[in-house]
């Protein structure tokens, strides 16, 4: 949406933001499936790559 016509001056900036969107999407999965589990000690590694 925010950048849907608009041409980013930075390309690879704009690969960097939506690759971090995506990272960010992915991790919070797998803090969602380790509070499931219970795993803290995995729960926390994930906490400290941030």
């Amino acid at each position: 949406p925010w950048c849907g016509n608009f041409r980013h001056p930075q390309p690879e900036l704009a690969l960097q933001i939506s690759n971090k969107k995506q990272y960010q999407a992915e991790v919070r999965k797998w803090r969602i499936a380790l509070k499931k589990v219970g795993n803290l000690s995995g729960f926390n590694l994930i906490k400290d790559i941030n």
